[in-house]
């Protein structure tokens, strides 16, 4: 005859057999395992589709010496598709870099899997009281432009060589919706900001009429209006 504790037992037993051993505990060890294994998956992940990206994208844009449009000829001023910037700085001599394409951000970050920073940030390195352009799709919906301000040397052909990167202390980051619309800008007091342009005729100061860019003839309400800082 079997005592109650004894049927106690059994039954624990049989109810175990049923259950299967209880799950086990984790420890601290194996939940930062845990933890950071996830982690490091994430990241992956996101290197992995950045650098898909930057594989897919153009190249960033060629930039040009001169204005976007040679007032006094014959060529119609574009309505769109146009990006041209003037280094307006007030202090003598500032060499600016510009680095202009789809994902000018990521590749100033360091997600440049062609290595392009390099031969395009030389192109678009600017002296003062300069003028570069190159055209765009204007189907796109945005363009990114990096400004690299704040030259570690003085000599334009020495900051264009070597890691034109690493010549400049500053670097600023904006996003542009410019589908349909010319890309004008101009460089002051450590910011990218859309040229405003200039009239022809004024009346007590006041500018009346249309206005158009400097030295090309543009009109100003082909320009964009606002740009969007990024933070590199």
């Amino acid at each position: 005859m079997q005592g109650p504790s004894s049927s106690n037992s059994h039954a624990r037993a049989a109810r175990m057999l049923d259950e299967g051993p209880p799950p086990r505990q984790k420890g601290p060890l194996a939940m930062l395992f845990c933890c950071c294994t996830d982690g490091l998956q994430e990241a992956l992940v996101q290197e992995f589709k950045l650098t898909a990206e930057a594989l897919q994208a153009d190249p960033p844009l060629e930039l040009q010496h001169g204005y976007a449009s040679a007032a006094g000829t014959s060529e119609v001023p574009p309505s769109m598709g146009m990006f041209e910037i003037v280094n307006k700085s007030s202090s003598q001599g500032e060499i600016i870099g510009v680095l202009v394409a789809t994902n000018a951000v990521e590749l100033a970050r360091g997600h440049d899997p062609r290595s392009l920073l390099a031969d395009y940030l030389a192109q678009g390195c600017m002296p003062d009281k300069t003028v570069m352009h190159a055209r765009f799709d204007a189907s796109l919906d945005t363009l990114q432009v990096v400004l690299f301000h704040g030259p570690t040397l003085q000599d334009i052909d020495e900051v264009r060589a070597g890691n034109v990167r690493n010549h400049f202390l500053h670097a600023k980051g904006y996003e542009i919706a410019c589908r349909g619309k010319n890309v004008l800008l101009k460089y002051k007091h450590g910011e990218l900001e859309p040229q405003r342009g200039t009239s022809n005729a004024a009346f007590l100061g006041v500018s009346l009429g249309k206005k158009t860019s400097i030295g090309g003839g543009i009109d100003m309400k082909t320009n964009i209006t606002d740009l969007m800082p990024i933070e590199i």
